[in-house]
């Protein structure tokens, strides 16, 4: 499984009593999904 994070904050002042403050949090899990079958090159069937 692979999981992909990023944070990205910042604040500005607006005023001497006033500040605003964002945060921005990303989140990703993913996997590769091998088919299993054919299981082999060489599988068969006897008939």
């Amino acid at each position: 499984m692979n999981i992909t994070n990023v944070n990205v904050a910042g604040g500005v002042n607006l005023t001497d009593r006033l500040r605003v403050d964002v945060t921005v949090n990303y989140n990703k899990q993913y996997t590769l999904i091998i088919p299993t079958w054919p299981t082999a090159p060489t599988a068969s069937f006897i008939t």
